[in-house]
């Protein structure tokens, strides 16, 4: 009878191997486990990511709760599928916490659950919020950019108009996806706070100029009449849609 081939060839291999056996069956075990694990801590993610996103939903409704005022209107016709609160402050406390524990506990969203908190310190620990910004700052993705924006903000809410100015003016070369006619306008604000009449008239200008429909021109247009009307009179008028 004619031998299969296929066989013959299996106990040639066969032969070659034997000598090898206990080697490739440790090397085929190390293998297999390695394989086992990485589907293990596969699985594992997985169901950290769900848990993280569930956690990270629910520190965002926090965030995004509705504050009303007891007795009034608004607590009489509020939803009640929705948490809200009575006292801002607690809201502010609570949401911050949240995203603190988010932050600690799932490390694929600790940058963005760093940056909600402490965009909601900010309401009660302003100095705190700050030196956690000026760190998340320092980084060139999205939560890097956010926190640019949100330390401006900061900077000229707790009344250091320099830093927000300086930080206004890195955004303006580098506005991402904010309106430049909104930076421009509240880089033109800061300058009158501080008194530097001229640099506030040429930042409304550029404002207005930037957008000329944008609500920020509108409210140049009006500051630029309170400080310097010759210089609103040299603001290009808005474009009209022509008429079909």
């Amino acid at each position: 009878m004619k031998r299969d081939p296929m066989w013959e060839l299996y106990e040639k291999t066969a032969g070659k191997i034997e000598p090898h056996r206990p080697t490739l069956i440790k090397g085929i075990a190390v293998v297999a486990g390695a394989i086992a694990l990485g589907a293990i801590i596969y699985i594992i993610m997985g169901f950290q990511t769900g848990r993280g996103q569930q956690a990270f939903a629910r520190a965002l409704e926090i965030h995004n709760a509705q504050v009303i005022t007891p007795g009034s209107d608004a607590e009489k016709n509020k939803n009640s599928t929705k948490k809200t609160y009575t006292d801002e402050q607690q809201k502010y406390k609570d949401a911050a916490a949240a995203f603190d524990s988010v932050a600690a506990s799932y490390s694929s969203f600790r940058d963005i659950s760093r940056y909600y908190a402490a965009v909601n310190r900010a309401h009660f620990d302003p100095a705190k919020a700050q030196s956690e910004l000026e760190q998340l700052s320092k980084d060139s993705s999205d939560v890097g950019f956010w926190s640019k924006t949100a330390l401006a903000e900061l900077y000229a809410a707790t009344n250091q108009p320099d830093k927000a100015i300086e930080a206004y003016q890195k955004l303006k070369d580098n506005s991402g996806p904010l309106p430049k006619s909104l930076i421009l306008y509240n880089l033109g604000r800061l300058y009158e706070r501080q008194g530097k009449t001229q640099e506030a008239v040429q930042a409304y200008v550029e404002t207005a100029t930037a957008n000329r429909s944008s609500d920020e021109a509108r409210k140049a247009m009006e500051r630029l009449n309170a400080l310097d009307p010759e210089a609103a009179k040299k603001v290009p008028p808005e474009k009209k849609d022509e008429e079909s």
